[in-house]
């Protein structure tokens, strides 16, 4: 026996998007250390917060935060989808197309060292 119902159905979360934005307590190799405290010393402003907006193909907003956690893992449906991450003056766009089933893995951790 078969039911109708007029309850619409969601689309199914089928692609995971995994971003890395950093850590104040992520180890860092030397020259990266040499670069933090050559920044530190000429008197430049502290790490900024980094600020992240997603967008989905129709331009819909998916997510946006202006102070980013280290690790952000986001279940989405299939498509294409635009990323801006900010921190201070700096400014990177992606644009990034999701299969279904798939995992797209982003490391923003360089955007995240910039002062």
């Amino acid at each position: 026996m078969t039911t109708a119902t007029d309850t619409p159905v969601a689309p199914a979360l089928t692609a995971r998007l995994v971003l890395h934005t950093g850590s104040a307590h992520r180890p860092t190799g030397p020259a990266r250390r040499w670069l933090a405290r050559c920044v530190a010393g000429l008197g430049f402003a502290m790490q900024a917060p980094l600020s992240l907006r997603i967008e989905d193909q129709d331009g819909i907003s998916v997510l946006a935060v202006d102070d980013a956690a280290a690790l952000i893992e986001l279940p989405l449906p299939a498509g294409i989808y635009r990323i801006t991450a900010q921190r201070g003056n700096w400014r990177r766009g992606y644009t990034m197309n999701l299969p279904q089933g798939g995992l797209f893995d982003l490391d923003l951790r360089d955007l995240a060292d910039f002062r």
